[in-house]
Order: structure tokens, then C-alpha cells, then sequence
């Protein structure tokens, strides 16, 4: 006897696809992951504490604790005029193998209900057509095939390639270092194995074989004071994102599909994590027959907060480089004085401000699930937050609504909340633009 046809449609198996296949299938829904054969990347990655909470499934636990094979104990940073020695004693980094993590998401995902279909497959509109000639019609189709096809990147930055390659340094060391010619990542697991990255300019590397790119590896890498060699070809590295997230009612990019992050701003596999939790519980909605229009709102908001804060942090840290003035970095447009992004330490309480925006009404993600509610609108960043701290946005908005000098506002805030954070939910709404001077 056949089996059903899928409700849901996983394109892709890597650990976007994988985690949001998962999750689906632990609420109950029949899901199948399309995914050829595939060999998956070969690498350390640094997963912080942030990236670990999202691992909030049992079967993903199992993955992330089959793949983690450090914890960083120290970060070196060879970026700014001083060179920086952090030594993480609290919330350290796993580092993390990707291939296993990968292959452990796959089988959890599969040990939880999902299907999987390796023949090849192509979507036609809201339909899957695959190389047999079935057709499938499910409810939602999640596209995690990565960044092939992405078209958008932030003008004035360079368009970047990793070049991989593996050193010996002491195990639990990450570090990050300007060189001439671009930018290196490395970490060391056991036995002193390190594995990173020289990230550079495409053009850089077009035309150079492989000889002429282990040179440019090896001569980066000793500038630092490392050996090692190239181990692989180079891979697209820049920030790239689709101009929606929803090409279609019902089909929802997830994972480097939606944005490939460039990687100097970091921790892809958070945003890998954290859009698959939010497709899976878009999908969900849509399965169960929920606002299809919320859904569309949750997900393209969520993807241009994204966007916004990928390219701020990109721009940032390019920006912040004080290391080296020649070769690639004198032809990157950049403030060598950045401005910080955080809030001021203190606050001018006598100076009168007002929500910038009205309450409105917006969609979250509440229990699991897509809904309209009321929400406050950060213009600096395109959030829209259903809470803020502890206190919901219509009780926020009736406390602070009429106009008044901050140290009223303050007052207003206390009478809910204790007077620390009363301050740090002030400083939020200033640093997000949803409080401005009147």
C-alpha cells in the first residue's frame, strides 16, 4: 500500500532543514525531507550559549551533544591596533563538527517520524514534482537547499570566498585575524587539531589553481604565526539573502535559503537553528488552517530584522578592523572610528520623549504558533515585539503612551516592574527607536 503523500515538504537536509523536519514531526505532522545524497561540510564550527538554547528539543540535544568536541577556552583576536586574549570562563562556545551534527540532525529527525526521499525533486509553484514523476501537493513546502540562488548582497561589501584549511594550535583556542589579503577564522578541537578558514575577495582567487591558492593559505597563516595547509576549494562566503522570504503562498525559505550570513559576522548555524524553529511553526500554523496572511506577516518581518541586523554587524566589523591599512582593506570604504551600538550609560531623564509609533497589531509567534496580537514597533531594527522585558506591549504602551520626561516614564515603569529594569527596558526602546525625543 502506498504511503500518504506528505503535509509538509522539507527541501533540503542540511541542519536547517533537518531541525524544522524534526520539529514537525515531534508535533505530529507527516513531513518528508526531499535530499539527494549529500556529503556534508567538513568543519568545526563555534555554536554559542544562544545557539545551544535552541537545541530545545530532545533529538536535537542528542545531535549537539554527539557533535561537540571542544569547549573554547580562550579567544585570541588579532583585529584592532592591540591584539586581544579573552579568557571564557562562563557561557564558553562548543565547537562543533559539522558533518556529525549534520548527520545526527538527519537521523533524529527520521527517528521522529520524518520521511526522507533521496531522488531528486523540483518544486513547481506550491506542487513538488519529482524525477519519478509523483507529484505531491502539501500544505507548506520549507526550502532549506541553501544559498544557491540568492541574489541580494549589501553594496560596499566585497563579494567573498573561504578558502579551508587546517593548522596546529592548542585545543580550545578560536581565533579570528586580519591578514593582507582578507580575513582568517580558525579553531582548535582535540589533539590540537585546528580547522578554520581564509576568508578573501572572489577576484582575489579567480583563476589561481590549486598550488597558487595553498600559497596565499600558507603565507596568510604564517603571518599570524601558524602553519598549516589548505584543505579544500573555496565556497561562497558572502552576505547574500532572498528579497523575500515567501516567494509563494505556502512556501517559506528557511536557513542560508533566506540569508547566508558573511561569516565575519558569525554563528550562521544560530540563524540556521532559529529560522528553522520559526518555518516549522509557520508550516504548523498553516497545516492547522491559521491565518495564512499572520503567517506571511511573521515571516517576511522576521526576515527583513534579519537582513537589517546581519548587514549592521557585518558593516561593523568590517569597520572595526585597525590591524592593517593595505591590500584588501585599504579598498574597503570603512569609519576607522565605528560608532557603538550600545546604549548610552546614562539617561537624560529630564527630557521628554513618546512612543514613535502607535500600538498596532502584528504577528508572533505565541506558543508555537502564528497569531495577530498587539505589538511595539522598533524602527531601528524592523522588530516588532510582542513583550518587552517582562511586560506585554499593550501594558507597555498604556504606561508610557502620553508623552513625558523619561524620569516620569521611569516612575510609570516602576509600578510594575523593580527599577533596574524599568532602566533596561528604557534603554531598549531608546537603542531600538521606539521611544523618540518630543
Amino acid at each position: 500500500m502506498p504511503l500518504p503523500d506528505p503535509e509538509i515538504v522539507v527541501l533540503g537536509g542540511g541542519p536547517a532543514g533537518s531541525s524544522a523536519a524534526l520539529r514537525l514531526a515531534v508535533d505530529g505532522a507527516r513531513v518528508t525531507i526531499v535530499s539527494p545524497p549529500r556529503v556534508p561540510a567538513t568543519r568545526l564550527e563555534s555554536l554559542p550559549v544562544g545557539g545551544q538554547a535552541l537545541c530545545d528539543l530532545p533529538g536535537l540535544r542528542r545531535a549537539l551533544d554527539t557533535s561537540a568536541v571542544a569547549v573554547v577556552a580562550r579567544r585570541e583576536l588579532l583585529w584592532r591596533e592591540r591584539p586581544e586574549t579573552l579568557e571564557v570562563t562562563r557561557d564558553a562556545p562548543f565547537l562543533i563538527d559539522r558533518a556529525r551534527f549534520d548527520r545526527a540532525c538527519l537521523a533524529e529527525a527520521i527517528r521522529a517520524g520524518a520521511r526522507l526521499e533521496t531522488s531528486r525533486a523540483r518544486r513547481d509553484g506550491p506542487e513538488i514534482v519529482l524525477e519519478d514523476g509523483r507529484r505531491w501537493h502539501p500544505v507548506a513546502i520549507l526550502d532549506a537547499r541553501g544559498r544557491r540562488g540568492l541574489r541580494a548582497r549589501a553594496p560596499g561589501l566585497p563579494q567573498m570566498v573561504a578558502l579551508p584549511f587546517r593548522a596546529s594550535d592548542p585545543s580550545g583556542v578560536m581565533r579570528i585575524a586580519a591578514v593582507p589579503d582578507g580575513w582568517l577564522w580558525c579553531a582548535a578541537g582535540p589533539q590540537d587539531r585546528a580547522e578554520g578558514a581564509l576568508f578573501c575577495r572572489a577576484e582575489r582567487v579567480a583563476g589561481l589553481d590549486a598550488t597558487e591558492r595553498a600559497a596565499l593559505v600558507t603565507e596568510a597563516l604564517r603571518s599570524v604565526g601558524l602553519l598549516g595547509a589548505a584543505s579544500g576549494t573555496p565556497s561562497a562566503a558572502s552576505l547574500d539573502w532572498a528579497e523575500t522570504a515567501m516567494p509563494e503562498a505556502r512556501v517559506i525559505r528557511i536557513g542560508d535559503r533566506a540569508l547566508a550570513r558573511d561569516p565575519i559576522a558569525a554563528h550562521g548555524l544560530v540563524h540556521a537553528l532559529r529560522s528553522a524553529a520559526q518555518g516549522s511553526a509557520a508550516a504548523l500554523t498553516l497545516l492547522e488552517g491559521g491565518n495564512a496572511d499572520a503567517v506571511r506577516e511573521f515571516v517576511e518581518s522576521r526576515h527583513r530584522a534579519d537582513v537589517l541586523a546581519a548587514k549592521a554587524v557585518t558593516e561593523a566589523a568590517y569597520a572595526s578592523q585597525a590591524r592593517i591599512g593595505t591590500g584588501f582593506w585599504s579598498d574597503i570604504a570603512r569609519d576607522p572610528r565605528p560608532e557603538t551600538a550600545s546604549p548610552p550609560q546614562d539617561i537624560d531623564v529630564t527630557r521628554r520623549y513618546a512612543l514613535a509609533a502607535p500600538l498596532s497589531r502584528g504577528a508572533a509567534l505565541i506558543e508555537g504558533r502564528i497569531r495577530w496580537s498587539p505589538v511595539i514597533e522598533f524602527p531601528a531594527s524592523a522588530r516588532r515585539a510582542t513583550h518587552v522585558g517582562a511586560l506585554r506591549a499593550e501594558t507597555l504602551t498604556r504606561l508610557i503612551g502620553p508623552p513625558a520626561p523619561l524620569g516620569a516614564l521611569l516612575e510609570r515603569l516602576e509600578t510594575q516592574v523593580p527599577p533596574t529594569v524599568a532602566r533596561t527596558i528604557v534603554r531598549e526602546l531608546l537603542d531600538g527607536g521606539a521611544l523618540s525625543p518630543v
